[in-house]
């Protein structure tokens, strides 16, 4: 901080003394194009009602990180005189200038979350977040076998020894309770896969922890795409067919899973107190709680496409 300051309580960077200009304000004859147009002083605090300290030269600093202001004469540092400096330009010039500090600082606010926003991607119109960018696997986490993963022409390519990609990246922290998610999906013949959620990043093996919504149009396995593995299960015949994309649409609300296959529900499940049965359980931890979620590579036999997963989480 230094001790070139603007004065007055109208803004950090056009401002002058209240009660000079017969009461008027600056902006208002930023508009109408009266009176001295900028005021600033070197005195070391800054005047007016809760005004703090603001760095030196402060409209300057602006229109130096600016695009435009080495390109565009009236986005230029202001003459100084003195201790104080002033301004008097006419008031198309300094409309203009007026607006294009303002435009300056608003961008200079913005760009940071501007930049955070298309780091993390946006929500659609029915509020989901893309998890899976369409490049690489940034935010999702190999744990065995890295060769069963690629991503070529906008989608994640399954297929190799037995693996799970645990999305590990920014969203909700990657940790979802209530939510829905939404893939798009597509299975060659004979692939065998999944997609696991209440779940948690493991080193090798089959997921211990969550659920897992079954990947499965004509692997030997009866339990078929929609089913809630182990626990619901749709037995032989899979409401899709290989080589075309489907909807995969999963929901956790409070007790209550939901499965959709392309607009029409597979299975719709209500944990009962203590959880599924022993037998459901099958060894696992099928219990709903919260956690990441994580897609699974069956066999080198399978090949499973995937080019979206979306969530939206409802907490």
């Amino acid at each position: 901080m230094s001790s070139d300051q603007t004065t007055g309580a109208t803004g950090p960077f056009v401002g002058e003394n209240p009660g000079s200009m017969g009461g008027t304000t600056q902006a208002e004859r930023c508009v109408s194009g009266a009176g001295p147009l900028l005021l600033r002083t070197h005195s070391g605090t800054t005047k007016g009602s809760g005004a703090g300290k603001v760095p030196r030269d402060l409209d300057d600093h602006i229109l130096r990180h600016s695009a435009k202001a080495s390109h565009d004469p009236d986005l230029q540092p202001l003459p100084r005189k003195g201790s104080i400096g002033i301004a008097n330009l006419h008031a198309d010039p300094y409309h203009r200038r007026a607006m294009k500090l303002l435009s300056a600082l608003a961008i200079t606010i913005l760009m940071p979350g501007l930049a955070l926003a298309d780091h993390h991607g946006s929500k659609d119109k029915d509020g989901f977040l893309e998890l899976f960018n369409g490049k690489s696997l940034d935010g999702w986490t190999i744990n065995e076998s890295p060769d069963s993963w690629k991503v070529s022409d906008g989608k994640i390519i399954v297929k190799g020894p037995r693996s799970h990609l645990f999305y590990t990246g920014k969203v909700n922290k990657a940790n979802f309770k209530n939510f829905e998610a939404k893939l798009q999906v597509l299975t060659k013949k004979g692939a065998n896969a999944g997609f696991y959620f209440h779940t948690k990043f493991q080193k090798d093996g089959w997921p211990k922890k969550g659920f897992e919504a079954q990947i499965n149009a004509t692997q030997g396995d009866p339990k078929k795409t929609g089913s809630l593995y182990g626990v619901r299960n749709v037995m032989n015949t899979a409401p899709h067919k290989d080589e075309e994309w489907f909807d995969y649409h999963i929901a956790v609300r409070g007790k209550k899973i939901t499965i959709k296959v392309n607009g029409k529900t597979a299975i719709e499940y209500i944990e009962p107190e203590g959880g599924p049965t022993k037998a459901e359980r099958g060894g696992f931890d099928r219990f709903l709680d919260s956690g990441t979620f994580a897609i699974q590579c069956h066999d080198p036999g399978s090949e499973v496409h995937i080019r979206s997963v979306k969530v939206k989480p409802l907490d």
